[in-house]
């Protein structure tokens, strides 16, 4: 790897030959170079690139040597945590101790080498495609989706969505409608690469939402002192704690609804479970476990991508 593009060699580079690289890698991946940024989080900092492709934000992320997966041997979750979990390990009855329970759903540590990539700042819907009310697609069927969603259009709903046909979302006053063009994992895969984009791999997703952290997660073992989604109300900006940047500069991990598909040989999700530990009421640290950048990555059991669940993160590894 370029000594330049590692993250402990572009740590140390003055700004303007920072500005300078990043124009370069602006030119030869036909993105625009907006600025640099300095990110701060959680004991880890980055002061990089942001590019703009397509009305997307980018940004620039080095190269790293760092260890995937933890063995929890200093496991210091919050007490509200703690106990929590404990009351939870009581209630089913677990003979073990909370460390290995934590520990059975994690990856088993392993050291990898990250490549250097811009990166998606932020995750997208898959398979939506923005319409308006005269879209013939929208009155196919019986009912139609227009049918459908003519019931709900006076109620206090912002949101309607059929599966895997059509989705209304409100803006403001107005209503947005949306036509669902079905696609696979393997077709998706396929697009992006035809497109010169790909989706991070299992390591090299972790190492976006914990840099390389020995802890649970990229802040600690905890949640208790976070204001998390699906627990808490947002601050006066409406923003909950993790919607906030990391030290890359990424929104990720913030939401076990969302889960990011990732590049493997068959459909593979990391950062989320869709929601099934909140639902089943386990709290506040296995409600959030699945955002874990140790936790392990989970497969489907066929091709097809849940368009309600699963979003992408698209990245270009540079060469």
């Amino acid at each position: 790897m370029n000594e330049k593009l590692s993250r402990s060699g572009f740590k140390e580079l003055p700004i303007q030959v920072k500005s300078e690289l990043m124009r370069s890698i602006a030119e030869q991946y036909e993105l625009e170079f907006k600025s640099l940024w300095a990110f701060n989080r959680w004991g880890q900092s980055c002061t990089t690139g942001v590019f703009d492709k397509d009305g997307s934000e980018f940004v620039f992320v080095p190269g790293d040597k760092v260890t995937i997966g933890t063995e929890l041997s200093e496991f210091t979750p919050d007490k509200s945590d703690s106990d929590e979990l404990l009351s939870l390990l009581d209630e089913t009855e677990y003979h073990g101790d909370a460390v290995s329970f934590i520990k059975s759903g994690l990856t088993r540590p392993h050291t990898v080498q990250i490549a250097p990539m811009l990166v998606e700042r932020r995750v997208s819907e898959i398979g939506w495609q923005p319409t308006d009310f005269s879209d013939e697609r929208l009155r196919q069927g019986k009912p139609s989706p227009l049918e459908s969603f003519w019931q709900y259009e006076n109620s206090d709903i912002n949101r309607f969505v059929i599966s895997k046909r059509a989705k209304f979302l409100k803006r403001g006053i107005d209503w947005q409608p949306y036509i669902y063009n079905d696609i696979t994992y393997t077709g998706l895969l396929r697009g992006l690469a035809q497109s010169g984009f790909a989706l991070p791999n299992p390591d090299e997703w972790a190492y976006l939402c914990g840099g390389g952290c020995g802890n649970l997660f990229a802040w600690g073992d905890g949640c208790s002192n976070l204001t998390l989604r699906h627990f808490d109300e947002p601050d006066s900006s409406g923003l909950y704690e993790l919607d906030k940047p990391n030290f890359f500069g990424i929104i990720i991990g913030n939401d076990p609804y969302k889960r990011e598909l990732v590049e493997a040989d068959k459909l593979t999700t990391c950062g989320g479970d869709g929601g099934v530990n909140i639902c089943g009421g386990v709290g506040r640290l296995l409600g959030y476990i699945s955002c874990s950048p140790h936790y392990a990555p989970r497969t489907g059991d066929n091709d097809d991508i849940d368009n309600e669940f699963d979003y992408i993160r698209r990245i270009i590894r540079i060469s």
